[in-house]
């Protein structure tokens, strides 16, 4: 007798689960409405360094969301050298990067550091992302933090 399970590897759930939620939009607000509010997240998923007003908006989000889901002090926040103050600049390195466009010097004089920590750091944060396993807490807060940096990002327009 043949088994109906199989196993299904997790970026083949992932798929179904986004093919699932496309079609409940789709049959929301037709093709033409997804395919425009598709390409205007695209648009703006992600900010560039021209356009300071936004950049200033999204870097101060991300050191909040960083400082709120790391549960950090904010007066220490710049300075502490205390593991987690580290990953938590290390998240917000990153996500200003890859949110903002910004190069890693306007990011590190944000910072008060040097190009290359930024570059040192940023790194890091996606090696610490590529093990998930080994690095369960950190990998939780970082999506939680670049899940409210995305929703963020959509409403500014």
């Amino acid at each position: 007798m043949m088994n109906d399970t199989y196993s299904v590897s997790p970026g083949f759930s992932s798929y179904m689960l986004l093919q699932k939620s496309l079609d409940k939009v789709l049959g929301k607000i037709g093709v033409d409405n997804t395919i425009e509010l598709l390409e205007s997240f695209i648009d703006n998923s992600s900010m560039e360094t021209h356009d300071m007003e936004k950049t200033t908006l999204i870097t101060q989000y991300i050191i909040t969301c960083s400082i709120a889901v790391f549960n950090l002090d904010r007066e220490q926040f710049y300075s502490s050298t205390v593991r987690e103050y580290r990953e938590a600049r290390m998240v917000t390195y990153y996500l200003l990067r890859k949110y903002t466009e910004g190069s890693f010097r306007k990011i590190g004089e944000l910072f008060n550091q040097k190009k290359r920590n930024i570059i040192y750091f940023c790194r890091k944060c996606a090696d610490m992302l590529s093990i998930p396993q080994y690095n369960e807490t950190f990998n939780e807060r970082y999506i939680t933090i670049e899940k409210q940096t995305i929703a963020f990002i959509s409403k500014l327009n």
